[in-house]
């Protein structure tokens, strides 16, 4: 089987890390995206914005990754916010049901504003 193809681009863009996530974030490449989102959490990013805007496919492994993260900032008072779902993701984010695991907004415009 053929390691899927993922994008992770950051950016500090208004006093958040915004990262972009690209391509297919599954089971074989989710570890990677754990790896990047740790880093931010050990430097304890006040904010993080997922953008999944480029994300092709999100499966539930990457799901459970987003959710650890989200527990892991806001146990230091950070926020985790998730932007530009796509239709995908958003039927996977809706059956595994984790609406209120962390906030979601249409855009990345959209999350960035929210922060005040």
């Amino acid at each position: 089987m053929r390691p899927a193809n993922i994008e992770i681009k950051m950016e500090n863009v208004a006093g958040a890390v915004v990262v972009r996530l690209g391509g297919s974030i599954v089971i074989e490449n989710s570890p990677d995206v754990r790896t990047a989102l740790q880093g931010l959490v050990h430097d304890k990013a006040k904010a993080i914005v997922l953008s999944l805007e480029g994300a092709e496919r999100v499966d539930t492994s990457a799901l459970a990754t987003f959710i650890e993260c989200a527990r892991a900032v806001g146990q230091y008072g950070g926020k985790l916010l998730v932007a530009a779902l796509n239709e995908r993701a958003t039927d996977t984010f809706s059956l595994a049901q984790v609406g209120g695991a962390f906030l979601t907004f249409e855009t990345e415009a959209e999350a960035l504003a929210s922060l005040g």
